[in-house]
């Protein structure tokens, strides 16, 4: 016969042990969805400079003529650093590699939450332009890099002379400050 108070209740070890390994798999899972984040995050990062770049490259070929594509700093002139700037997209009608009135094909920002970014081309400019047949006046390189401190980039998407973006080994390259 067994006897039990009224005003006694409890959990047996059997219940504790479920409890205890569901929340194990909860907390896991959750770690593992923020990793997801993050890379998906990433990958949409990636994808957004691509496509800034297919854009101008498309525009040039498009108006026949000279498009440049860059990150604007106070005074609107183009700047190598791209974090936290205004990206802009313009025809280079008078070929000063300045956005004048009128020469905007695109405007949009590069945020901190995409990455740091910055543009690094063979001849020291701080911005990409693309000739009428699609191609760069140079060769160079945008890098980018998600953690704050970080020493080598995450991605590094390259240019070269035709034009064509394409994903390389971050190398020894360093992220922008």
């Amino acid at each position: 016969m067994r006897h039990t108070l009224p005003d006694q209740w409890g959990y047996t070890l059997i219940e504790l042990l479920l409890t205890t390994a569901i929340a194990a798999l909860l907390i896991q899972a959750g770690l593992g969805l923020g990793s997801l984040i993050t890379r998906e995050r990433q990958a949409l990062s990636i994808l957004e400079l691509q496509r800034l770049v297919q854009f101008a490259r498309g525009q040039a070929v498009n108006m026949q003529g000279d498009v440049v594509l860059c990150a604007l700093d106070e005074s609107q002139d183009c700047e190598r650093e791209w974090t936290g700037r205004q990206v802009v997209v313009f025809s280079d009608r008078n070929r000063d590699r300045r956005l004048d009135e009128g020469e905007a094909l695109q405007m949009s920002m590069w945020p901190e939450e995409r990455g740091r970014l910055a543009w690094r081309a063979s001849l020291g400019r701080p911005y990409l332009a693309f000739t009428a047949m699609g191609s760069t006046y140079q060769n160079g390189s945008f890098i980018l890099c998600y953690e704050e401190g970080a020493e080598r980039p995450d991605v590094v998407l390259t240019l070269n002379r035709g034009g064509r973006p394409y994903l390389n080994k971050p190398g020894k390259r360093r992220c922008p400050k």
